[in-house]
């Protein structure tokens, strides 16, 4: 249906190259192990964008199924970890649904430490984007737990924090996994607030404690909107395109055979940026129908695949004032998988003001760069910078490196706004001295409090919040006050 004849799939796919030219529809195969090169990566993206059509309508048939027979009940379905995992499109799944779901485990199985808090951040707002309004988790961690071997036991008070940060995140409804822990079957290791018996336990008394510590907030900024002034941009097509063309092992990472959730982890990491400064951030779908005018920043890594509508509305949107935030390889590569005749940044150029010839793939390898008296570390992939009409803001110092010396960021004002253009990918401390910066200039206001405090602030229907939390196993100092291991504390605003 999308391609009509084979001639048309032939020539947009680029099947010349290798002589792979199809005159059956029967001869295309499915890209599965294949003992030479990959398959044509234009065939591999198609093969997935096939893969979440069918999953995407499958959902819709179920869902007006129900409708017509079970008439007024709000539906949904519960997404899992890693946001980007599947190569599903969420964004236009949850279309049909009427509310989003998510199973929030900041550890599971065999790990030995949980994901650091602003990656749990970073998939909470990835649930709350997709349709930019509340969500619910429908299964929230409450013991440790795994199917085949177990991990990490979270010391008092972690899993009520954990309850809290969700919560702050923007989930009005909470279903814990689970009540009480199953006897038998594949999940009897899934502990939950009871164990294998009946007996409350210390995870009942803390989450039953925090439960009523959290009642009156909650319940006052049920439903209301998450307030920010920045937002990271996701495309399921970028996720897609470096699954299987991760560009550097260190975008592959591969925690299990089924999963390669690289593109997921250069996205946390740029969100960590502004969670750690303690800036309240959205995570959105690109193609979502969102005003980007109420965004005084919006960031986008690995925007390789560009659609031109897109790359239109960021246009205007900086021309209008707003500061953008470009990832590496952006704008090079179209829908049907062919690479621009430009340099990178390709759609990008002139608004970045720079033009990229040289570039390498360090892959987990470490790469020293300087930003004023600031240092900074960049992995996985380095372009040189050439300015056409951009200013050079940072400059790699590796002396390991032939380019030391060289543009690595740079910043360029177009129209009213500014295009931040960002040649490799940088660590998270990297990303919040840059975004530092940034936020200052765009007269946002920010604070470092340390790297395990993570502060929020919320905006009720009686009272406005901070809420401060500790992902600490130690006690820390938050200002004048100090603050317990695994503690939270809410502060009620002025409206």
């Amino acid at each position: 249906n999308k391609y009509k004849i084979l001639s048309s799939l032939n020539k947009r796919w680029g099947n010349v190259f290798c002589g792979v030219m199809y005159s059956d529809w029967n001869q295309i195969p499915l890209p599965g192990a294949h003992v030479a090169s990959n398959f044509n990566p234009a065939m591999i993206q198609d093969y997935y964008r096939f893969q979440s059509d069918e999953l995407v309508s499958y959902i819709k048939l179920q869902t007006d199924i129900v409708r017509k027979y079970s008439k007024n009940r709000r539906i949904t379905t519960n997404l899992y970890p890693s946001p980007f995992l599947p190569v599903t499109d969420m964004y236009e799944l949850f279309k049909t649904l009427d509310y989003v779901s998510w199973d929030n485990y900041p550890v599971w199985g065999n790990q030995q430490e949980p994901f650091p808090h602003p990656l749990v951040s970073a998939t909470l707002q990835y649930s709350r984007g997709l349709k930019n309004d509340a969500f619910t988790v429908m299964e929230q961690f409450s013991g440790v737990q795994g199917h085949d071997t177990l991990g990490y036991l979270p010391p008092p008070g972690q899993i009520g924090l954990w309850l809290t940060q969700a919560i702050v995140n923007g989930a009005n409804q909470v279903y814990f996994f689970r009540y009480r822990t199953a006897r038998f079957g594949q999940e009897q290791l899934c502990y939950g607030i009871l164990d294998h018996g009946k007996k409350k336990t210390h995870k009942y008394y803390e989450l039953k404690r925090t439960i009523e510590e959290l009642r009156d907030f909650a319940d006052d900024i049920k439903d209301s909107p998450y307030p920010a002034q920045v937002a990271l941009l996701h495309d399921v097509e970028n996720s897609r395109n470096y699954k299987h063309q991760p560009l550097s092992d260190g975008l592959k990472f591969d925690p299990v055979p089924f999963a390669r959730v690289g593109y997921d982890i250069e996205l946390a990491t740029w969100f960590a940026g502004s969670n750690v400064l303690n800036v309240n951030t959205h995570s959105l779908p690109i193609e979502a129908n969102v005003d980007w005018s109420k965004y005084k920043v919006l960031s986008l890594p690995l925007y390789t695949m560009f659609d031109d509508q897109i790359v239109e509305k960021l246009r205007s949107y900086v021309e209008n004032g707003g500061i953008l935030v470009l990832g590496y390889r952006s704008g090079i590569k179209d829908k049907d998988h062919w690479m621009v005749e430009d340099p990178v940044p390709g759609k990008f150029r002139e608004m970045a003001g720079v033009e990229v010839y040289q570039f390498e793939a360090i892959g987990n390898e470490e790469v020293s760069l300087r930003m004023g008296v600031f240092p900074l570390k960049g992995k996985k992939f380095c372009e040189i910078l050439e300015p056409t009409t951009a200013k050079v803001f940072s400059k790699y110092s590796d002396s390991k490196k032939f380019y030391k010396g060289k543009p690595a960021i740079t910043v360029n004002q177009f129209g009213k706004g500014k295009v931040y253009y960002v040649g490799t990918s940088l660590n998270p401390f990297s990303f919040v001295l840059l975004y530092r910066k940034i936020f200052k200039e765009a007269k946002i206001p920010f604070q470092f409090l340390g790297k395990t405090i993570e502060r929020h602030f919320r905006e009720g229907k009686e009272s406005n919040y901070r809420i401060t939390m500790n992902h600490s196993n130690s006690t820390r100092w938050v200002g004048f006050s100090r603050m317990k291991p695994f503690a939270f504390k809410i502060e009620k605003l002025k409206k």
